[in-house]
């Protein structure tokens, strides 16, 4: 039975011109998986605003066609009547999650249902068993990735035999994502309809049942799917020189962080030198936003120390380093994408010269929140390195990016940091691009290990 179809769908934003979707079809039935996929930018968000009517009672456009949730056609609802049938996870899990603890954001959509009490409570049980989540925990300390578990968790709670998922293994790392794909197998099997849009096609091999290619507003259902999702895992290759140095720029001794009676880095020591690319690799939770964090000046540490060597001491630290981080919202905000690369940039010919290679110059006008994950992303990155940071931190920058962006985002950091001798310290679960990223890698577990590219191997593999 069909669960979510679109029938000759064409849409415009407000006062644009550019037609988004251009006579789009396409179906998911109950008991299949359907995975939404396409560069980005190409549209597949709209299609998701448009199934859960965030378009057109929030975000406003021109909409032609039909959108059909179990044979009935929703345009005109309320998102609140949507939201009955319709379960969604976003993108950025830190914009849905409200509530204070665990337990309490997972019941928080229960309690609305007036569910009982005692059906509540086992639900929670439930749900924290199935993406091993600790019902105790307070919402803001969980990392990047338990926060995407959390949302999904309490969007699968809710029982809508219908939902769509953005993203949803953006920041998760591969023990993480397996348990959730398993659960969402595991509800294909009892007759959910579940659509999610990904970017990480490596995977989701074994749990598509069905997928949609979006470009330039055109979607085609892909027949062949085992040569798609190989053709879109390729390993990117290292185009980094080679830049020895025996140049300190990090020392780390004896590094400690807790929080309260819990330790989030407990005695870690290493050095970072003048122009490496430092991957830094490790489960959710287990310290490596904090890290970078603790590197960077955010953060003081508990116990230990940290010395920053840097060469132009008349400089404040903070005009040194550049941070991308995991969320780009936190970065924007300037009123249009020209403004928000030129402020601080070292140059009106660099922030250009970026917004080309980036191909974000068309969107120069745009408001910067406006963009897609996936292009906002991107900006975050391109203005990060207009400012010519000598240390550039980037917290899973390639979230959003199809293969053909993230090829072209990580020729344009390697290409800058072969020029400029940038430092580079990545954090990402990204196993595509993971090798071209590293010189040193750094896994944070029980026991820290440090060494070369041969690592990323070992840590993907387990």
């Amino acid at each position: 039975m069909k669960a979510v179809e679109l029938k000759n769908i064409c849409f415009r934003y407000k006062g644009f011109k550019e037609i988004i979707l251009n006579n789009v079809n396409m179906e998911a039935l109950y008991g299949e998986i359907t995975l939404l996929a396409g560069m980005s930018g190409s549209g597949k968000s709209t299609i998701l605003n448009l199934i859960t009517g965030i378009i057109p009672n929030i975000i406003k456009g021109d909409i032609k066609g039909e959108i059909l949730i179990n044979n009935e056609n929703i345009i005109g609802k309320s998102i609140s009547e949507i939201s009955k049938m319709v379960g969604v996870v976003l993108q950025n899990a830190d914009s849905q999650i409200i509530m204070p603890h665990v337990e309490e954001e997972i019941a928080f959509g229960l309690e609305n249902m007036n569910m009982e009490r005692e059906n509540i409570k086992n639900k929670i049980n439930e749900i924290c068993n199935i993406l091993s989540l600790n019902k105790n925990a307070k919402s803001k300390t969980l990392s990047g990735g338990e926060k995407q578990r959390l949302m999904s968790g309490a969007i699968l709670a809710m029982g809508q035999k219908i939902i769509i998922l953005d993203e949803p293994l953006a920041n998760i790392d591969k023990f993480g994502a397996k348990i959730l794909l398993d659960a969402l197998k595991d509800l294909k099997n009892n007759g959910y309809a579940i659509i999610i849009i990904e970017h990480r096609l490596d995977m989701l091999m074994k749990y598509i049942d069905k997928i949609y290619d979006i470009k330039n507003g055109i979607i085609n259902e892909i027949v062949d799917i085992n040569k798609y999702l190989e053709d879109e895992k390729n390993i990117i290759k290292d185009n980094g020189v080679n830049l020895e140095s025996n140049e300190k720029i990090f020392e780390v001794n004896h590094l400690i962080y807790k929080i309260k009676d819990k330790t989030i880095i407990n005695n870690i020591s290493f050095d970072i030198n003048a122009g490496e690319r430092v991957l830094i690799l490790g489960e959710n939770g287990k310290g490596k936003t904090t890290l970078i964090r603790l590197l960077s000046k955010m953060i003081k540490p508990t116990e230990g120390d940290i010395k920053q060597y840097i060469t132009n001491k008349k400089r404040n630290w903070f005009n040194e380093i550049g941070i991308v981080y995991q969320n780009p919202n936190y970065q924007l905000f300037m009123p249009t994408v020209e403004k928000e690369i030129l402020y601080n940039a070292k140059s009106k010919e660099l922030a250009y010269s970026l917004l080309n290679k980036f191909d974000l110059e068309k969107y120069k006008n745009r408001h910067p929140l406006s963009l897609s994950e996936g292009e906002k992303r991107k900006l975050t990155v391109a203005l990060v390195l207009a400012r010519l940071p000598k240390v550039l931190f980037l917290d899973e920058p390639t979230v959003g990016q199809d293969y053909d962006n993230l090829l072209n985002m990580i020729n344009i950091i390697n290409e800058f940091r072969n020029k400029y001798k940038t430092t580079i310290i990545t954090i990402s679960h990204d196993i595509r691009c993971a090798n071209s990223l590293c010189d040193k890698c750094i896994i944070l577990d029980n026991e820290l290990k440090i060494g070369n590219k041969e690592l990323i191997d070992e840590f993907f593999r387990r």
